[in-house]
């Protein structure tokens, strides 16, 4: 007998039952792996929802509705099927009431400092919480004055050691610098940035020789968002500045010890734990490796060419894979869901213009495209993992891109959910 094709579009959204139809008709004929299939779809546009402030998927599913589908079901094939009836029930409702009530998701990001854990916590408020209010935005503004101070120090101090980078001397230039590096540690706790301050740097930063400076950042320690910050400085030094969503992202604080945050993502609600990744804080992690559902291990993929803070000897990629092979190859985390992400994928690929990945790693023969380097250190990585049944789930990002970091998180949810259902045996 054939069977009619599945409904969709506006058919699928306006009559639920049509869908329930047809995954019965598959039941009876005995097509299990379509209905789970089927039951799957369902389960994903109720569960993988949107940003916040973007429309839902026109194919919802509540929780009364989608149980009494299934209750439905297996009445029917008992009915109906009576030969069958001695098998093992296709779904246990138990076991589905227990999934689709509102469960909570332990997520643990792991990773080398600065490689972008924070940031992403910050993408997660911005696309699922409330937006940041005005007293929030406001607590920001401060982190932002001083990491732009910071790193205007930083690139000055670095100078004499960048032998073949000069600054053409300009009217009021070394006053300028004398300005900036002489300003006291406290000189961003103010509710607007000096207006001398704003100009000196907005004047140094138009001259060519800072941003070549800028460019060999690898060479010292820099915040990777200085150039933003630098490029936006006019806008910063406005009074009455307020940060944007896109302000706060990129500003940097040092991780401490453990940071909890919590989000509502359709019925789960996910626990996240953000933990310093200096080596100074890892000794800490060691509590947070009780009842882990999934593990999101930060790679900094443009550090490849750049030393440690703590230790200018080490560098910062095979610090990287060092950490990642001792929590991959963890018995703490056997059973975890493992998730990678190669984060700073837009300075990576800026980088590979002036630093050859074969700089640093000798046994590198590919060209200095984005897709061949990362291909080696994604395959380098991978090979850490001495368990071949370990599924670990892989993403590129650029988690200041808003955009691009809402579509990764939107593949990290249906990944948890689809090893739930898998663990719970519907798939």
């Amino acid at each position: 007998m054939h069977l009619p094709p599945p409904p969709c579009g506006a058919e699928a959204s306006n009559s639920p039952s049509s869908i329930q139809l047809f995954a019965l008709g598959l039941v009876i004929h005995k097509h299990r792996r379509q209905a789970l299939q089927l039951l799957l779809h369902l389960a994903l546009s109720r569960f993988v929802v949107p940003p916040r402030n973007k429309p839902p998927s026109p194919l919802r599913t509540t929780d009364s509705l989608l149980l009494s589908w299934v209750a439905g079901l297996q009445n029917r094939r008992k009915t109906e099927t009576p030969a069958t009836a001695a098998q093992p029930s296709m779904l246990s409702l138990g076991k589905i009431e227990v999934m689709l009530g509102a469960k909570e998701i332990k997520i643990l990001l792991l990773g080398a400092g600065e490689s972008g854990k924070s940031t992403l916590v910050k993408q997660m408020k911005c696309l699922w919480d409330q937006p940041y209010t005005q007293a929030e935005r406001e607590s920001y503004r401060e982190v932002i004055f001083a990491n732009t101070i910071t790193s205007i120090q930083v690139v000055l101090d670095a100078l004499p050691a960048l032998q073949h980078i000069t600054i053409p001397a300009e009217q009021g230039d070394a006053e300028r610098i004398d300005l900036l590096l002489t300003l006291p540690p406290d000189s961003h706790d103010t509710p607007c940035l000096d207006p001398k301050v704003a100009d000196a740097i907005c004047q140094l930063w138009s001259r060519p020789g800072l941003k070549q400076a800028v460019a060999l950042s690898h060479l010292y320690q820099l915040n990777d968002s200085a150039s933003y910050y630098f490029d936006n400085i006019i806008r910063i030094a406005q009074p009455g500045y307020i940060p944007t969503e896109q302000d706060i992202v990129r500003s940097r604080v040092k991780s401490t010890g453990i940071s909890e945050s919590k989000f509502h993502v359709g019925q789960l609600i996910w626990k996240v734990f953000d933990v310093g990744g200096q080596r100074s804080e890892r000794k800490k992690w060691i509590h947070c490796f009780e009842n882990v559902n999934v593990l999101i291990f930060f790679v900094a993929i443009n550090e490849y060419d750049q030393v440690l803070y703590e230790d200018e000897c080490v560098n910062r990629m095979a610090e990287a894979a060092t950490l990642f092979d001792s929590i991959c190859n963890s018995q703490w985390f056997r059973q975890t869901q493992m998730i990678l992400f190669f984060n700073k994928i837009d300075l990576f690929k800026a980088k590979l213009l002036t630093s050859p990945l074969s700089s640093r790693f000798p046994d590198y023969d590919g060209d200095n495209s984005y897709e061949s380097a990362a291909k080696f250190i994604h395959r380098n990585f991978l090979q850490l993992c001495r368990d071949p049944n370990k599924d670990i789930i892989t993403h590129f990002t650029c988690a200041t891109d808003s955009q691009q970091i809402s579509v990764v998180l939107a593949g990290v949810q249906e990944s948890i959910l689809r090893k739930n259902l898998a663990a719970a045996g519907y798939v």
